[in-house]
């Protein structure tokens, strides 16, 4: 009884270290996505989320910022902060939502260029609808550090989406708006971060005394951003891609589904080898001792028996 609840066992944690294997090796295939086809492009926002419709599986993006757009091109802080629609399609339900992106960063920090400044960005909604950890709060903050491996936390862009968990109140039917954006940019400082005292960037509804290389007390943003419902079947026709200016490009990711299958072959034969040793190997051996017994020859037999 012990054996066979041992082996249940056994084939219980093979399946659940199946799934973590196959969720690894995904990842490792988007991440070499992003490097290849995302990454490089940081200062070119349109190719960018070209690689965002791919990865996420957005249906379309604004090519404008038409949400919001700014530019900071003189002095030691130089940065676009643009906001612009897009759209998802989530179990056949369109999802309207919009994307903040940080790009074009050229940072003099204390006389000397900080070649990958990080980027912190925390958002303030009126209500508690980010789902962060099981609870919900008003409040989330974004990191994006370029010398960390990717993952979508790790990114110059804060998505917002008409779901639960971005701008949905929860038990509701009605959206939070944005209160504040703030943005700092940072250095490590022996393995810690360190960030810049006054935002690079802020925005809030109503006015404050607050300092800020930019800054807007005034934001808000339309709701010209819900566009699914214009759409039949939640996609747009050529005309309407046109008329909004969407990109609806999406690359074939399974080009690189190869990193995924060799992460899954390599783990079946540790599998395969493991599971060998541990119920077949005695069996087997014994099957060739008693077949290599059964060839000897009958004298040789028992000498073999009768041998001090």
């Amino acid at each position: 009884m012990l054996k066979w609840f041992l082996r249940i066992l056994y084939f219980i944690v093979i399946a659940v270290l199946s799934l973590q294997v196959y969720g690894y090796g995904y990842f490792q295939q988007l991440e070499a996505y992003y490097k290849d086809n995302l990454e490089p492009y940081l200062e070119d926002e349109v190719t960018y989320m070209e690689g965002m419709n791919t990865l996420l599986g957005l249906s379309y993006f604004s090519e404008d910022a038409d949400l919001f757009d700014v530019s900071i091109t003189e002095g030691d802080i130089q940065y676009r902060f643009s906001i612009r629609t897009v759209g998802a399609v989530t179990e056949d339900v369109g999802v309207d939502g919009y994307a903040m992106m940080i790009s074009d960063i050229n940072i003099i920090h204390e006389g000397n260029s900080l070649e990958r400044p990080i980027i912190k960005m925390t958002v303030e909604m009126t209500e508690d609808t980010f789902l962060v950890d099981g609870n919900y709060t008003n409040i989330k903050t974004l990191i994006y550090d370029i010398d960390n491996p990717f993952s979508f936390q790790n990114i110059p862009v804060f998505f917002m989406f008409d779901y639960d968990g971005y701008n949905v109140i929860p038990e509701s039917e009605s959206f939070a708006d944005i209160a504040r954006i703030e943005i700092l940019y940072g250095w490590v400082n022996e393995d810690v971060y360190e960030f810049s005292p006054v935002p690079i960037f802020l925005a809030t509804q109503v006015p404050n005394n607050e300092a800020a290389l930019y800054k807007t007390t005034d934001f808000s943003i339309s709701n010209d951003y819900r566009l699914m419902q214009l759409f039949e079947n939640n996609r747009p026709d050529d005309i309407q891609i046109a008329t909004y200016n969407l990109n609806t490009t999406r690359d074939d990711i399974n080009s690189y589904s190869y990193i995924l299958t060799r992460i899954i072959v390599i783990f079946l034969f540790a599998v395969f080898v493991v599971t060998y040793f541990l119920f077949f190997h005695g069996s087997v051996m014994r099957y060739y001792k008693k077949k290599k017994a059964m060839r000897l020859p009958k004298n040789e037999m028992n000498q073999s028996i009768f041998k001090d």
